[in-house]
């Protein structure tokens, strides 16, 4: 009998349509809101154990912005082309990105709205998580695939 073999985002993209439905299932008992919250905190624990592992890695002659977008790369494991600047000023840093995301295309497999899910889990998650790396910033997203070409993400020293 032939093995087959998936790869590493085929996983990560299951891992996470079996964690989606949980959550569907999990909210008839705790509420929608109640059961994405804790996704979204389960998601952000992960990246502070990460970034505690991690932390040697950020380049200290980065600007303060170019760091954020640095742990963002290193985290999502993304090329530095696949989140691109597409604006920076003194405060604000403008990020286009096009790289694999199992979130999309496990939202695509389930035919949900990746911008919904985003927009409850993963801004929310991704600003806290960037607060642990600078206090003084804010992150929000302002375009999701598949609604646009690329996600796009503002970060803002606040």
């Amino acid at each position: 009998m032939e093995k087959k073999w998936i790869d590493e985002k085929s996983v990560e993209t299951l891992e996470f349509v079996r964690l989606f439905e949980y959550i569907k299932s999990v909210s008839k008992i705790i509420g929608e809101k109640k059961a994405w919250e804790i996704l979204k905190n389960n998601i952000l624990e992960r990246r502070i154990r990460w970034l505690e592992g991690n932390k040697d890695k950020i380049d200290p002659t980065l600007s303060e912005l170019e760091k954020l977008r640095q742990v963002l790369i290193l985290k999502l494991g993304a090329k530095p082309e696949e989140l691109g600047v597409s604006k920076k000023d003194s405060d604000k840093i403008i990020i286009r990105s096009n790289n694999f995301c199992p979130i999309l295309t496990a939202c695509k497999i389930l035919e949900w709205d990746p911008k919904r899910i985003c927009k409850i889990v993963c801004e929310g998650a991704a600003r806290e998580f960037l607060l642990k790396v600078n206090p003084g910033v804010g992150f929000k997203f302002t375009k999701t695939r598949p609604h646009s070409k690329y996600c796009e993400e503002v970060i803002k020293l606040l």
